[in-house]
C-alpha cells in the first residue's frame, strides 16, 4: 500500500516537473527577446548622439576656420590701425574687433578659447597705442576703457542647429531680439520676414517697415533698419523658403545680400549668384529701392506699384518677372497681381526670409 502510495507521488512529481519545462524555456527566450531589443535601442541612443556630435564638431570646425581667418585680419588691421591713424578713428576699431573677438569666444567651448588669445593680444597693443596716440596725452597716459556691449553675439550663428530667440548687438543700435532657425536650411540663420497664415497685415506704411512689426512667435518683419545694421555689419546671404497650397516647398538661395540705408531708400544693391528649386524672381529687383503705399520708390511713371500690387518690395517698373512677398494673404491659391507670390501664376500658403553671416560658409 505504502509503495503503491510513494510510486504515485513520484510519478505526480515527475509529471509536474515535466509540464514546466517548457514554461521556463519560454520565459527565458522571452527575457532574452527584451534584453536584445533594450540593447538595441541603446545602439540606436547612442548612435543619434555620435550623428548630433558629428555635426557639432563639423559646425565648430567651421567656426575654427572663420577664427583663424578673423585672427589674420585683426593682425593686419591693428599693424596698420596703430600708425598714424586719428584716435576716433582708432578707438572705432578697436570696439568693431573687440565685438568680433567676444563674438567667437562665446561660440567656441573653453578648451577652446586659446585660439583668440593672440587676437586678444593685438587689441591690448592697440588699446596701448591708442593711449600715447591721444591729442594731448603723453607716452605714460593711460587708455580709456571701452564698454563691452550688452549682448556678444551679431548673429545667429551661436544658436547653430537650435531654434529661438537670441539677443544680439548690432553696432549704432540697441540690443534686439531676433529669431534664429537652425532647422529650415542648416544652422545659424536669422528669419527677417515670416507669414503663413494672414494673421498680421502687411500692407504697412514706410516707417513701420522701417522699425519693423508683427510677433516673433507669429508673423512678423524685422524692420528695414535692423535688416541693414545687421548685413552691413558683416557680409550676409539671403535663403527665401516658400510652400505653396499643395504642399511643395522651395526655395531660392542668394550667396551676397546687401542693400543700402534709409537715405538710399534701402535700396536692393547686391544678391550675388543664386540657387535653389525655385526660380529667380528676385535679381531682376537688383538696383531697385524698396517702396511702400506712402513712399513712392519705384521707377515706374504712371503708378505706385506699392500700392497697386498691395504690398511693399523692391519693385521693378512693371513687376514682370518679379515676386510680392509682402503682398496680401490669400488663404488659397489663385493668380492675383495683388498676392503674395513668388511666380504670379500663384499665390502662396507660406514664406520665410532667413539671412546668415557668409562667412560660415
Amino acid at each position: 500500500m505504502h509503495n503503491a502510495l510513494l510510486l504515485a507521488l513520484v510519478g505526480f512529481l515527475l509529471g509536474a516537473a515535466n509540464a514546466q519545462w517548457p514554461v521556463r524555456e519560454t520565459n527565458q527566450i522571452s527575457v532574452q527577446v527584451q534584453n536584445v531589443k533594450q540593447i538595441n535601442a541603446k545602439l540606436q541612443e547612442k548612435l543619434n548622439e555620435l550623428q548630433i556630435k558629428v555635426a557639432e564638431n563639423r559646425y565648430k570646425d567651421e567656426l575654427i576656420k572663420s577664427l583663424k581667418e578673423t585672427n589674420e585680419g585683426l593682425t593686419n588691421k591693428c599693424s596698420t590701425a596703430c600708425t598714424g591713424v586719428s584716435a576716433v578713428q582708432l578707438k572705432g576699431k578697436i570696439s568693431e574687433l573687440k565685438v568680433i573677438v567676444e563674438t567667437y569666444k562665446q561660440m567656441l567651448n573653453n578648451n577652446e578659447t586659446s585660439r583668440v588669445n593672440v587676437a586678444q593680444q593685438q587689441l591690448k597693443t592697440c588699446l596701448t597705442q591708442l593711449g600715447q596716440n591721444s591729442p594731448g596725452s603723453g607716452a605714460s597716459s593711460t587708455p580709456q576703457p571701452i564698454e563691452k556691449p550688452p549682448a556678444a553675439a551679431t548673429s545667429c550663428l551661436p544658436m547653430g542647429y537650435r531654434s529661438g530667440l537670441q539677443t544680439i548687438q548690432l553696432p549704432g543700435l540697441e540690443p534686439i531680439t531676433v529669431l534664429c532657425d537652425g532647422s529650415i536650411a542648416g544652422p545659424g540663420w536669422t528669419v527677417i520676414q515670416r507669414r503663413f497664415d494672414g494673421s498680421v497685415d502687411f500692407y504697412r506704411s514706410w516707417q513701420e517697415y522701417i522699425v519693423g512689426f508683427g510677433q516673433k512667435n507669429s508673423e512678423f518683419f524685422i524692420g528695414l533698419e535692423n535688416l541693414y545694421r545687421m548685413i552691413s555689419y558683416q557680409p550676409h546671404e539671403l535663403y527665401i523658403h516658400m510652400e505653396d497650397f499643395n504642399g511643395k516647398t522651395s526655395y531660392a538661395r542668394y550667396n551676397h545680400f546687401e542693400i543700402g540705408n534709409e537715405v538710399a531708400k534701402f535700396e536692393l544693391r547686391k544678391l550675388g549668384s543664386m540657387s535653389g528649386s525655385a526660380d529667380d524672381k528676385l535679381s531682376k529687383s537688383v538696383h531697385m529701392k524698396f517702396s511702400t503705399f506712402d513712399q513712392d520708390n519705384d521707377n515706374a511713371a504712371d503708378q505706385n506699384n506699392a500700392a497697386y500690387y498691395h504690398g511693399a518690395w523692391w519693385y521693378t517698373k512693371d513687376l514682370a518677372g518679379s515676386s510680392n512677398l509682402n503682398g496680401k494673404y490669400f488663404n488659397y491659391e489663385t493668380e492675383n497681381y495683388q498676392g503674395m507670390y513668388w511666380n504670379r501664376d500663384r499665390t502662396l500658403k507660406s514664406v520665410t526670409m532667413l539671412v546668415r553671416p557668409i562667412n560660415y560658409t
